[in-house]
């Protein structure tokens, strides 16, 4: 089933958030390869910042429709998968935040290896995998 994008700013039950312009990753070399595999993805509105912790990246993608966020979660998905074979050890997990317009919010989450890889070989459809791992 098709769920809907929050709408509760329209509603005013809670302030806008956005995440653009926090703190930019680091690791530019990093920073640069998940722009460039997520952008090869067809996908254009995303920020690398520095997540909660050294080896979560947080990737902070702008999104207005369901397709959008699951995009996102695939390429993320795709993402860190390639960067665990690049470099063991240096990302643990991923935090993806989709951001709705008008400082909405799409959905939070934080993305594992495990989870990757379900995502990637179909183990997981992403309705299932945004219904059971939403952090709104």
């Amino acid at each position: 089933g098709a769920f809907a994008l929050d709408s509760a700013l329209e509603r005013g039950q809670r302030p806008a958030t956005s995440h653009a312009g926090q703190a930019p990753l680091r690791d530019v070399a990093l920073s640069t390869e998940l722009r460039t595999f997520i952008f090869g993805r067809g996908i254009t509105s995303l920020e690398v910042q520095q997540g909660a912790a050294s080896r979560r990246p947080r990737l902070v993608f702008q999104t207005s429709t369901e397709t959008q966020v699951f995009r996102a979660l695939q390429a993320s998905a795709g993402a860190l998968i390639e960067e665990r074979e690049k470099r063991p050890g240096m990302v643990e997990a991923f935090e993806v935040i989709c951001d709705g317009p008008a400082g909405g919010r799409g959905g939070h989450f934080t993305l594992t290896l495990a989870q990757a890889e379900a995502i990637v070989s179909g183990r997981v459809d992403l309705p299932t995998f945004f219904v059971q791992n939403v952090e709104f």
